[in-house]
């Protein structure tokens, strides 16, 4: 009886939760803008963004989907970029 519960165990530790793997690498350059943070969604204006971009709201709802090239920008309700990463 051992041998079914083992199975169950072993199958759970392969279900994909969906977040990123943290050893592969960043291919959306979220770490090089890092800078942005704390200022202003105007400053996004003159920047040049080799792919997509996706720029919301604090509490707007976003799909799910993970897209590693997808630079994800984050503002409060004041305009003021609070987080940048990407998936």
């Amino acid at each position: 009886m051992k041998f079914p519960i083992l199975g169950i165990v072993l199958l759970v530790g392969c279900i994909d939760d969906g977040s990123p793997d943290p050893a592969l690498p960043e291919s959306c350059g979220a770490s090089e803008l890092a800078g942005i943070v704390g200022q202003s969604k105007s400053s996004l204006a003159p920047l040049k963004f080799s792919g997509p971009v996706r720029i919301l709201g604090e509490n707007q709802p976003m799909t799910m989907d993970y897209n590693p090239s997808r630079l994800n920008i984050i503002t409060d309700d004041a305009g003021i970029i609070t987080r940048v990463w990407c998936g």
